[in-house]
């Protein structure tokens, strides 16, 4: 349990999870703060290129059972890791921009997010590109259960990648 603090400014530049990462456990947070954390997946280049997927700025679950009360999230950011090849490139998918997870309980009670991102990964091939997905502005769950209650949400955002070379696939 992690009861009235602050993580703000942590970057993560290659998995999930830059203020927080549980891995199957259970994690309870009352009070906390989380500003201005970011998750990058790695970026690949090649003959054939895939960015990484990032998730969960502030927190990101692997199974097990979230439960955040109380608590703020404002200004974290997940970005999919771009793709640079000469004939066939993906950006990472980004989710979750404040939090993420993946087969985990995540329940959220009287809490609020604000101004959280999830950036799809940017590519550029010589034939074929496609930017990476962006799923979930402040928050995404897969495979898993999202309880919400008396939480608030204003100005999130989810932006697919960017691609760019030869052909533009839609």
């Amino acid at each position: 349990t992690l009861d009235h603090f602050t993580i703000s400014g942590f970057h993560l530049a290659s998995d999930n999870g830059a203020g927080i990462y549980d891995d199957g456990g259970t994690l309870t947070v009352n009070h906390g703060t989380f500003t201005s954390n970011t998750s990058t997946g790695n970026a690949d280049s090649g003959s054939l290129a895939f960015g990484d997927a990032a998730g969960g700025g502030a927190i990101y679950a692997n199974g097990g059972t979230v439960t955040v009360a109380d608590s703020t999230f404002t200004s974290n950011a997940v970005t999919g890791g771009s793709a640079n090849a000469r004939f066939l490139a993906e950006g990472g998918s980004a989710q979750g921009g404040a939090i993420g997870g993946s087969s985990a309980t995540i329940t959220l009670t009287d809490s609020s997010f604000t101004s959280n991102t999830a950036t799809g990964g940017a590519t550029n091939a010589g034939n074929d590109a496609e930017g990476g997905r962006a799923d979930g502005g402040a928050l995404y769950v897969s495979g898993g259960t999202l309880i919400i209650s008396g939480s608030t949400f204003s100005n999130n955002s989810a932006t697919g990648g960017s691609a760019g070379g030869a052909t533009f696939p839609d």
